[in-house]
């Protein structure tokens, strides 16, 4: 089927309690099409709705009391019934998850205050609907109006029947959703320039990367494996991933920060469960906070610090700003012992983070500073984590600080058996391998 005869999204945006209201639906469909009246054949086309998979976006909007520019509060969703999906969210979600209670306070304020688009489409299928929910929050969390984005997983799809159909239904739903609320739904091209977007962890990896990503959590899961305090022995483990620009790192570590965070449980089970409906309905499946790893994203970069901060916030990753995306030297501070005048002994760590990600390692310094007291940062958040995961660029090395002697190289890379440092290494060269166990 060519593009100009694929059919065009059916969008709804509907007060979030008015799923059952027929008059509500009729009325929010007349808006869409921009008609005085619905005909037969186009009532009919509500099926698509009501009877096939969808894809819903619930939200609730605020001005922000100083800026007075609008906030959201968003959701997205996928289902093959959007009642009882709608339903368990109103009824069973508020009384175990923080951000559907939120919901539910304010319709108890306001039963008009939170809305829900939803999205049918006669070629939806289960597998078009979690890439095109996946790909809604990729680009709303582009969205400078989306302060808060709530989801549980990522799910872009690999290869299906319809794949090939997918780009033209996505931009067209896109489209139309911009349509009825620029403000939520900015352009495509404003959405495509937003550092945001292009360190977002909802990007669909290649084969290759996906193949890297699973090793690494395989790693972790046999590193973090037991009792959730056997790490604790003063074993650490060290992945690298090493590669030029160009080749995905910083989106590898975006993806993998987002799974861990959300996935990896205290004993290193991952639930990487991509069927929203099973997750809903059996408890079981579900991570609660409580029982997750915590990850820390690094990068002693204050422009891409600011960006992971922007993505863990709007996530829900973290409560403020700079709780588990910082710079390197603000995590040592945070796990050493400190002095009388409260200042961070390098040489002496205090704890230890479950899993630390480090974006451009080759910016980590190898001797001290102002802010830094230690010898080789890397080295120093080794004694401070369980697994650190770096990724660095060898040929961005441009600072006398930043470049690794000999002895760097024979403290973090040891030959003995005896080493306190495991180490697993990627390296990528337009495709990724598994170099070294």
């Amino acid at each position: 089927m060519t593009k100009s005869t694929l059919p065009k999204p059916i969008i709804i945006d509907l007060p979030y309690q008015s799923i059952d209201d027929k008059a509500e639906i009729e009325k929010a469909f007349v808006e869409q099409l921009g008609y005085e009246t619905l005909s037969a054949v186009e009532r009919e086309t509500l099926h698509y709705i009501f009877d096939y998979p969808t894809v819903y976006v619930v939200h609730s909007k605020k001005r922000n009391q100083h800026t007075l520019r609008p906030e959201y509060t968003v959701y997205v969703g996928e289902t093959n019934n959007i009642r009882s999906r709608t339903m368990q969210h109103l009824r069973e979600d508020p009384k175990t998850r923080v951000d559907w209670k939120k919901f539910q306070e304010n319709l108890q304020s306001d039963t008009r205050s939170v809305w829900q688009y939803v999205i049918g489409n006669p070629h939806f299928n289960k597998s078009l609907t979690l890439d095109v929910e996946n790909r809604l929050m990729h680009y709303l969390l582009g969205s400078d109006a989306v302060k808060n984005l709530n989801n549980r997983r990522t799910n872009a799809q690999g290869d299906y029947y319809t794949q090939d159909e997918f780009s033209q239904i996505f931009s067209d739903i896109w489209l139309e959703l911009n349509r009825q609320d620029p403000e939520l739904f900015p352009a495509e091209e404003i959405i495509r320039d937003s550092a945001l977007f292009k360190a977002s962890p909802f990007h669909q990896l290649s084969d290759d990367q996906i193949a890297a990503e699973e090793s690494i959590m395989d790693a972790l899961s046999e590193a973090l494996a037991g009792s959730g305090d056997s790490a604790d022995s003063g074993l650490s483990r060290l992945i690298f991933v090493q590669g030029v620009a160009g080749t995905g790192k910083t989106v590898l570590l975006s993806h993998l920060f987002y799974r861990i965070a959300t996935e990896m449980d205290i004993n290193g089970r991952i639930n990487d469960e991509d069927d929203e409906d099973i997750l809903e309905t059996d408890s079981s499946l579900k991570i609660s906070k409580e029982d997750r790893r915590k990850a820390y994203i690094l990068v002693n970069h204050n422009q891409q610090m600011h960006v992971y901060n922007q993505i863990a916030s709007k996530l829900g990753l973290q409560k403020h700003f700079g709780e588990v995306a910082l710079k390197p030297s603000q995590f040592i501070n945070r796990f050493s012992e400190k002095t009388a005048s409260n200042r961070a002994i390098a040489d002496k760590p205090r704890g230890k983070a479950d899993v630390v990600l480090v974006d451009e390692a080759h910016l980590l310094l190898t001797q001290g500073d102002q802010g830094y007291s230690g010898k080789n940062m890397l080295h120093d958040l080794l004694r401070r984590a369980k697994v650190v995961i770096a990724v660095f660029d060898p040929n961005q090395i441009l600072q006398t600080s930043q470049r690794w002697s000999e002895e760097d190289q024979d403290m973090l890379f040891p030959q003995q058996a005896e080493s306190d440092v495991q180490k697993l290494l990627l390296a990528i060269a337009g495709s990724w391998s598994d170099l070294c166990h």
